[in-house]
């Protein structure tokens, strides 16, 4: 009975294998995330989801697989985020599957839309030109450590991850727009975007004097009088007091945000807090990253005012600072 029912369903709606792309609630994802029988690929406006070889069933009609999803919007609100599948992978899965999908199915299927990496990739066949802001994010770390090479000082960053591959296996885990809204994947989130930047920060590289750079101390006074290390962001903020004068800016447009985000990383490891289901996480997050994302990007622009520094090839994207966006 229920398998006929979720067969009905399917073939019914969709009588042929095609590509219609299919519209459910965000929250179907969550399960594979949470999951480590599950291989799952996120880039930022496509993924796919199997299982792990070692998990594989026997019979292959009990595979479970989604070869190609994306994020998608609602028309009436686009703040508000789905997913979306085609048709013929709805089809392959396993009955028992199709039927955890179904009860995720989002009525008014026609008042969703696709992202528009998704469509024009997956769906007309064309080439996407644009980035994502997550993507450029690691662009600008490796920028930044071939200016400070440039430089004559060791790299600023410790780890650079690839950013041109388009599997990204050397991605962090969670490095990628949160899909299920709950403050448990917002301070997981923060927690990474905290160990990729501020807490990858190197501080020999501002250790270092050379000929034509100053190079800051490593230990400061705290308010007992003993001498104490600094942190990885005072560090920075020394380093440009001592080497770039009369720029106010550095502190708002650098420092602040980059100070913001080693306190939001600090209150889950202080603090207890409720796991609460809120959509505004998503505007949350996309806040967030574009602040860590300015503030890297101005610390590039700043190098790039040192002699060797400009001689290093900076990407066209990065240089334009157009066709990057937030999926």
């Amino acid at each position: 009975m229920i398998k006929k029912a979720v067969e009905g369903f399917f073939n019914q709606m969709y009588p042929t294998q095609d590509y219609t792309p299919i519209y459910f609630k965000i929250d179907v994802l969550e399960r594979y995330f949470k999951d480590p029988r599950f291989l799952v690929w996120y880039s930022d406006y496509r993924g796919s989801i199997a299982l792990k070889d070692e998990y594989a069933p026997d019979d292959l009609d009990e595979y479970e697989e989604v070869r190609d999803f994306g994020l998608a919007y609602s028309k009436i609100d686009k703040t508000k985020r789905a997913v979306v599948v085609f048709a013929i992978d709805l089809k392959n899965m396993p009955i028992k599957i199709q039927g955890y999908w179904s009860t995720y199915w989002l009525d008014n299927q026609d008042k969703y839309f696709p992202n528009s990496g998704f469509v024009k990739n997956l769906i007309k066949g064309e080439w996407v030109e644009d980035i994502s802001i997550f993507s450029a994010l690691l662009m600008e770390l490796h920028t930044i450590n071939e200016m400070y090479k440039a430089m004559g000082l060791p790299p600023m960053f410790k780890k650079e991850f690839v950013f041109n591959d388009l599997s990204q296996n050397d991605r962090p885990t969670g490095y990628h727009s949160i899909l299920l809204p709950t403050r448990e994947n917002y301070y997981n989130f923060v927690s990474t975007l905290e160990k990729i930047t501020t807490g990858n920060i190197d501080i020999d590289a501002f250790l270092c004097p050379t000929s034509s750079i100053k190079a800051t101390t490593r230990m400061q006074l705290n308010d007992d009088g003993k001498e104490v290390p600094k942190g990885s962001v005072k560090m920075l903020s020394d380093w440009f007091a001592a080497n770039i004068a009369g720029n106010p800016k550095i502190q708002s447009d650098v420092i602040e945000p980059l100070k913001k985000l080693v306190k939001l990383r600090q209150t889950p490891a202080h603090k207890l807090y409720k796991n609460d289901y809120d959509e505004s996480i998503w505007s949350d997050q996309n806040k967030l990253i574009c602040e860590i994302y300015t503030a890297i990007r101005n610390i590039r622009l700043l190098l790039a005012n040192h002699p060797q520094a400009k001689l290093v090839k900076v990407d066209k994207i990065l240089y334009e600072g157009r066709n990057i966006k937030i999926y």
